[in-house]
């Protein structure tokens, strides 16, 4: 754990989800910034692995982000294959079965 740094104006923080100041505090862990109100940070330093395990999003997020581009990139290509179906019976020209 490397800090603290002065925060960032408007940076969130970790503990209370509210607006820092210049006045407030930032500690980095695994090169993650966590942004804590000066008056927070005595809670934030009784536990901080807790508050990177909030911050950092789940191993699912990774899989429905995944998920949701292959999905968006299927519908179109199936979009595609029928319009040139569709194209092909279009184009071939009906004969009466005699």
């Amino acid at each position: 754990m490397e800090g603290p740094f002065p925060a960032k104006e408007g940076e969130t923080c970790v503990v209370c989800y509210g607006k820092t100041t210049s006045n407030d505090l930032v500690y980095v862990i695994d090169g993650q910034r966590l942004p804590v109100m000066r008056e927070l940070e005595a809670q934030f330093l009784a536990n901080p692995l807790a508050y990177v395990k909030r911050e950092t999003p789940p191993a699912s997020a990774a899989i429905l982000v995944a998920i949701s581009i292959l999905a968006g990139l299927a519908i179109p290509a199936a979009g595609l294959l029928l319009a040139r179906r569709w194209q092909k019976r279009s184009t071939q020209k009906l004969t009466p079965d005699t």
